[in-house]
């Protein structure tokens, strides 16, 4: 099994995370330690587009506590709760708004949010997978919000909301393998029925990506996860089933292996 790459359709969850803007830097939501007592950043971080590091000799007459107060209780701000943290640092801006660029000042992270669907589509959540199609078990993304705020304890132009993945994503690797129908249908043809092989001593199943677009076809596609301590794992003799859910009876459409074309 050479690499994966990445395919040109979606699957949820994807199996792929995004891009990073600033490779080989920690997210700020996965390092715990990235700040001290007071919320003053210690190290180089960054969270969705942005990049936080650390302000030596600049004060602030805001406390974290403080901050994380006006977050709580602003209109604007208070329905998001969650587990909110404020973070003093200087912030860059090379990628998007409302954030300044080389500008010390107090940030609001709420990390491990439900995943967001959309961009700016607000705090939802996602849509439920057909019946019998299975989700990853491994990794996941989460949702982030971000809201900064300027030197008087003022929102500074509004918040921004996207996903991340976890760490668990991040160390995942993933391979897409055939499959043959199984005929062990059910629910009048919503249910079809999957066998592919696998190596059950270097991978396990990770999840099923089920596309029915209206071009008249099924695209499935069946991952699997390697388990730790392999980097390749290229026997496929361990026959296995699994059952893939459809909005609607497959019927007489093509059931395919792949992405539905964009």
């Amino acid at each position: 099994i050479v690499p994966a790459v990445e395919p040109v359709g979606a699957s949820e969850p994807s199996p792929f995370p995004g891009e990073q803007v600033y490779d080989g830097v920690p997210n700020l939501c996965l390092t715990p330690d990235a700040a001290d007592s007071d919320g003053r950043i210690t190290e180089r971080v960054t969270f969705e587009s942005e990049l936080l590091e650390p302000a030596p000799g600049v004060t602030s007459r805001f406390t974290a506590a403080e901050i994380l107060q006006r977050f709580h209780t602003d209109e604007q701000t208070r329905g998001y709760g969650g587990d909110a943290k404020a973070y003093f640092g200087r912030l860059t801006d090379d990628y998007g708004n409302p954030f300044p660029k080389a500008r010390p000042l107090w940030v609001v992270v709420v990390c491990g949010s439900p995943e967001i669907p959309s961009a700016g589509g607000g705090l939802q959540v996602p849509p439920t997978p057909a019946p019998g199609t299975s989700p990853s078990p491994g990794g996941r993304y989460l949702g982030i919000i971000s809201v900064p705020y300027d030197e008087n304890g003022h929102v500074l132009g509004g918040e921004t909301i996207s996903n991340y993945p976890d760490a668990v994503l991040r160390a995942e690797q993933l391979f897409e393998v055939p499959f043959e129908r199984n005929q062990q249908d059910a629910m009048a043809g919503r249910q079809v029925g999957l066998t592919y092989k696998s190596d059950d001593s270097c991978a396990t199943f990770d999840h099923l990506e089920v596309q029915e677009p209206q071009d008249g076809s099924v695209y499935v596609q069946v991952w699997l996860r390697l388990l730790p301590g392999h980097d390749s794992c290229t026997a496929l003799k361990d026959p296995h089933d699994v059952t893939i859910g459809l909005r609607t009876a497959l019927g007489e459409r093509a059931l395919l292996r792949g992405v539905a074309p964009r």
